[in-house]
């Protein structure tokens, strides 16, 4: 079986997360038993964030993307 999520809901998605991270509720609790620091945890949603700009020419490449998370290891 195949389904379509429809072109809107990556949008959709981006929307609720910008709304939802400066409240700090986006990141999930269990998150911090994985031995994520809090700081690494918001530069990771502060870059999924980026990459769901709105604006395409604002969203950093893949080559941003690997160097910040290579930053963060």
């Amino acid at each position: 079986r195949t389904y379509s999520i429809g072109a809107s809901v990556p949008w959709r998605i981006g929307d609720w997360a910008m709304r939802t991270y400066p409240t700090q509720k986006l990141l999930h609790p269990q998150l911090a038993r994985t031995g994520c620091s809090k700081e690494a945890a918001d530069a990771i949603t502060a870059l999924g964030l980026d990459c769901v700009n709105p604006q395409p020419s604002d969203r950093p490449t893949i080559a941003d993307v690997l160097h910040k998370l290579a930053d963060l290891s």
